[in-house]
């Protein structure tokens, strides 16, 4: 923002100054600290300083209050609904059932299925976060059992891991063993 900067307003200084000292919201406390900065003859990019607002932000915020007045101050996202849901509460209640069951392919639902699933009930594709956001919003959480502990097995099924594990062991060894020699990585191990 080059040159003078002008605030339009029948308010004085003193008058700015009190909207900005009693002023309770704290987006538009720095709203109308920088009107009333402005309106000392400071520089925008003096209020932008003192503020850590940029010059862009501070030409539009002046650019607000010159069209609009004390409504241009105003921090809107307090009245700001906020965006549509994709499912219906009609469709929420239905996801919310399903979850209580296996997924239409027989697991466990995860955040891909229940984003497939919203694709086909609203016909048009979303976004990969929708399914885990849903799943948050209805307060699911994917509930499996733990594995069991060692100590359930039987003695045969002991036995049998103990047999298997050697064998995989020995066979991961053995290919570590020939990537070395194939890289050419050889280590010396004994002692001068």
């Amino acid at each position: 923002m080059h040159g003078k900067t002008i605030i339009n307003t029948k308010l004085t200084v003193e008058e700015l100054e009190e909207k900005y000292l009693s002023c309770l919201d704290p987006r538009e406390k720095t709203h109308w600290q920088i009107i009333w900065l402005v309106a000392q003859g400071k520089t925008a990019t003096y209020a932008a300083k003192v503020t850590g607002l940029t010059n862009s932000w501070i030409s539009t915020l002046i650019k607000r209050f010159n069209e609009k007045g004390d409504s241009g101050i105003i921090d809107h996202r307090h009245t700001n609904p906020g965006g549509k849901f994709t499912l219906s509460n009609d469709q929420k209640n239905k996801l919310k059932e399903l979850l209580n069951y296996k997924s239409p392919d027989g697991g466990l639902w995860n955040t891909r299925k229940v984003r497939n699933w919203i694709e086909e009930e609203v016909g048009h594709i979303v976004g990969n976060a929708v399914g885990h956001r849903y799943l948050k919003y209805l307060d699911f959480t994917l509930q499996s059992l733990r594995p069991k502990h060692l100590k359930s097995a039987t003695e045969e099924e002991k036995e049998e891991f103990k047999k298997n594990f050697m064998k995989k062991w020995m066979k991961s060894e053995r290919r570590i063993l020939k990537q070395n020699v194939n890289s050419g990585h050889l280590m010396n191990i004994e002692s001068d």
